[in-house]
């Protein structure tokens, strides 16, 4: 069971972390760790579909947290709810991150059922043409030019944010873009099956 740690008031915490107070910086990781751990972030977590452990992303989000807390204009109003909003963000953020790896992974299943025989595709467009998957070449017909350049881009290994770069797009666009195309995609191939 997690013990009860006593930390500083907030304001004596924000001031540490501003200087670098090892001591009460490490005391306020373990306070915060332990809140989470116990409370109900943690039963959200283990239920669901994680490759990264939960100290893993929570290290992430304290470092988060402390780098937020340094910039200037931080005001501390309510620094627990501010860091259980990164830490939750974070550990949501990563959920979905999966949940999309999922999905990729689960239409890359259904499209590549010839993978280990099929020649190297430097793009979508080519892969489309010469793929033998009913509904598929249909399918990217379908497509307008910035649905294309999507495509065209993640079959690259572009990240989400990296298109939204790219196409001046912002990266909410471009993954809610990239999921539709996807479920657009599934729909078909399973009609033409």
């Amino acid at each position: 069971m997690y013990q009860t740690i006593s930390v500083p008031r907030p304001e004596v915490v924000v001031k540490a972390i501003m200087e670098n107070n090892e001591v009460i910086i490490s005391r306020y990781y373990y306070y915060l760790k332990n809140k989470t751990h116990c409370g109900r972030l943690r039963k959200q977590y283990d239920s669901s579909l994680f490759s990264q452990s939960f100290d893993e992303v929570f290290n992430e989000a304290f470092l988060k947290l402390l780098e937020k807390i340094k910039s200037p204009g931080f005001v501390n109003h309510n620094l627990d709810g501010f860091a259980y909003r990164i830490i939750h963000g974070k550990t949501r953020d990563e959920l979905k991150k999966q949940i999309r790896k999922r999905h990729i992974e689960a239409f890359d299943v259904q499209i590549h059922d010839q993978q280990d025989t099929s020649p190297t595709y430097t793009n979508a467009k080519q892969w489309v043409e010469d793929s033998t998957v009913a509904g598929l070449q249909k399918w990217y017909q379908t497509l307008d030019q910035i649905e294309r350049q999507i495509i065209e881009l993640r079959f690259q290994d572009f990240e989400h944010q990296e298109i939204a770069q790219k196409l001046e797009l912002s990266p909410g666009t471009v993954r809610n873009k990239y999921s539709t195309l996807i479920r657009r995609a599934q729909k078909m191939i399973a009609f033409k099956s």
